[in-house]
């Protein structure tokens, strides 16, 4: 009795049972990865492929490892449609993320009525420039005209940090922006 395995390079081979003990990807559920717009994407999210040979299609993302996406795709028929595409080639499809955030925070105003400026930054992933967090990673849960509050990707913690020191992290090639310079 053999399995059929897919690698993340969409390799497909013939593997017995006793080969795959121990080598289940079991955090693949908690994975969070960055799609082509640095875009929080997890397992279950519906994303469209921007380049590469499946370029057009949408998918349901099943597993994550590294930069590697797990792709299902009912209108594919080879290997059961699962592919393989990096995650900065996919766009996550809708805007699921910014949507829940919007709606959990009472709408485009705080609780003391002041008004939402996030430009564009709920959602997504950001560096620290300066100060006591600098060098840190986090995802963007809520900003203010001056602040921008940042859930720290290695630490579970929320900080509150001026808005001019933090920047997108990560373009296409893994460069950070800052528009300022």
């Amino acid at each position: 009795e053999e399995f059929t395995c897919i690698n993340n390079h969409g390799n497909v081979r013939e593997v017995r049972p006793e080969e795959l003990r121990g080598k289940r990807n079991s955090t693949s559920n908690r994975a969070v990865a960055l799609d082509a717009q640095g875009n929080q994407i997890r397992v279950n999210d519906l994303v469209s492929i921007a380049d590469g040979p499946f370029k057009g299609r949408q998918a349901t993302i099943k597993r994550m490892n590294r930069a590697q996406l797990f792709l299902y795709s009912q209108t594919r028929t080879e290997n059961a449609g699962i592919f393989v595409v990096r995650s900065r080639s996919c766009v996550l499809s809708g805007q699921k993320g910014k949507v829940e955030r919007g709606a959990a925070a009472g709408g485009a105003f705080g609780a003391r009525g002041k008004k939402k400026e996030d430009g564009g930054l709920i959602g997504k992933t950001v560096r620290i420039q300066s100060g006591q967090w600098k060098g840190y990673l986090g995802c963007v849960a809520d900003t203010t005209a001056t602040h921008v509050t940042v859930e720290l990707h290695s630490r579970l913690k929320k900080v509150n940090v001026l808005r001019e020191r933090v920047v997108v992290a990560g373009d296409k090639f893994g460069a950070t922006d800052n528009p300022d310079r």
